[in-house]
């Protein structure tokens, strides 16, 4: 389950998690990218403020397998 900080500290449920229709999580679809219920759920991808400096294209299960060391 996903949790919001609020003001006070305190922590909420994400309001995606439980109204998918009228609300966004990136999480979601960060996940769905790298293989995590993307039937469920539409695969997000960005390349943010540094598109610029993109050389190649890859997925988000080989980024992470690259910065984690699990890439071979």
């Amino acid at each position: 389950m996903s949790f919001l900080r609020i003001s006070e500290g305190k922590f909420n449920v994400c309001p995606a998690k439980v109204d998918n229709k009228d609300y966004f999580c990136i999480c979601n679809g960060l996940l769905s990218s790298a293989g995590y219920n993307p039937k469920e759920e539409e695969p997000l991808y960005t390349v943010g403020t540094n598109a610029s400096r993109i050389d190649r294209l890859m997925s988000v299960k080989s980024l992470m397998d690259e910065l984690t060391g699990k890439s071979s």
